[in-house]
Formats: structure tokens, sequence, C-alpha cells
């Protein structure tokens, strides 16, 4: 969002019929910029938002328009006619079944579609911190999981996205199985926080960065064996 009329350009670009998402803080997504981006042909916006509380989300990121970006954007969003939904992801300092079911009430006041749990890693604003959830909080996360998608008391909430409850029975969605993370610069890794390069996108091809990322997998779950010799 602070290249927007490069995204704009690359939104535009994009082959027909792919589903294009942004990914975002909120930040710079006025109802202007969410209008043009809907005309451009994005299909949703995922909003970063960790806290329903502004003061401890405003703290966690470090900026006292964190807050208020988020919850712009997401009413922006809307407005636009675009799909919405927030990424949440969860520290184990506020992690409690009140505060997740707070969150979700807060996140179908801004109209989520979904809500998607993420794992915190040990990478960007982790870096050298251990900050893996311990097993008592990833029971809690399941449980939440479950009850939302399943229970009919929360038919009109938004749904809740737990990779992470699948990818322990069956193995890892990313390493090039069903998604990589390609960075700014064009290198290839197994995802967003696998950050070890394995591929160059721009002096090589696809067809020969994926099998090398199916072959190494990830390193929190594992990756089934017949995955890593599926055709890219």
């Amino acid at each position: 969002m602070a290249r927007f009329d490069d995204l704009t350009d690359l939104i535009r670009n994009a082959a027909r019929g792919t589903d294009l998402w942004l990914l975002t803080s909120g930040y710079n997504l006025t109802i202007e910029n969410a209008c043009k981006l809907k005309k451009a042909g994005l299909t949703g916006v995922r909003i970063s938002l960790d806290h329903w509380e502004k003061d401890r989300y405003n703290e966690f990121r470090g900026s006292p328009k964190a807050f208020d970006w988020a919850t712009t954007a997401a009413v922006n969003s809307r407005k636009a006619g675009l799909a919405m939904g927030l990424a949440l992801c969860v520290l184990n300092d506020f992690l409690s079944e009140n505060f997740l079911f707070k969150y979700l009430a807060f996140a179908k006041s801004l109209g989520a579609a979904f809500i998607m749990i993420l794992e915190p890693r040990e990478t960007g604003h982790f870096s050298n911190s251990d900050v893996r959830l311990p097993e008592v909080s990833m029971k809690l996360l399941d449980n939440f999981f479950l009850t939302v998608n399943s229970s009919p008391l929360y038919k009109k909430y938004p749904s809740v996205i737990f990779p992470g409850y699948h990818q322990r029975r069956i193995g890892c969605f990313g390493a090039g199985i069903r998604y990589l993370y390609i960075d700014s610069e064009g290198s290839a890794h197994a995802c967003p926080f696998c950050q070890d390069k394995m591929g160059d996108c721009i002096e090589e091809e696809l067809s020969e960065i994926i099998p090398r990322i199916r072959q190494k997998g990830c390193f929190i779950y594992s990756t089934p064996e017949m995955a890593r010799t599926l055709a890219p």
C-alpha cells in the first residue's frame, strides 16, 4: 500500500480469473483506494489485527495509529464491495478462551467474513524469540476452531480458518505443496515463516525451484512423502 500505483498495476494485469487478495495492516486503505482496488480486480482484503483492545494492539505494533488503520480499512473494504477477513497472530501472553470469543464478537462487529488464526514464528517481529505456543494453548485453539465452525450458535459469526489444525494432522500446506512464498527480491521460500532462500525466481524457472523446496520440506510440520514427488 506504500506503492499503490504499482499495486493496482499488478492487479489490473493479472491473468483473468486470478483470485487476488491484499494482506495488509490497513495502512493507506482509504475508501477511495479501496474502490480503486475493487475496480482493478482485487477479490478481497485480509487485515492483520491481533487484539480487540486498541491500546494493547497499538502497543504490540509499536504505533499509536495501528488499530485505527486496521479498523478503518475493514470498514472501507466492506463499503467498496471487497471480501474482508482478519488475520490474528495469537500470543500466549493474552491467549485465553475469553480473549478468543471476545475477538470473534469484535470481528463480527467489523463485518469480517472470516478470521485466520496464525501461530507466531521466530521471524520478523519475533526474531530470536521463543514464541511457540505450548500444547495447552494449541488445544484451546483447536477447540475454538471446531466450536465456531460447527455450532449453530455461531452460524452468523465469521468462520475460523486455522491452518495449523490440519497441518499437524496431514502435513505442511506450503513448501511447494499448495503454495510457496516469493519475497520482494524475487527469492523463493517454503512459506512466509520459513524464510530460507531456496531459489531465485528472476534467474530460474519455478519448475526448477518447486521440487527443491518440496524435498527440503517444512521445518515445523512434516511434508507427506507423496507430495514431495508430485510434478510442479
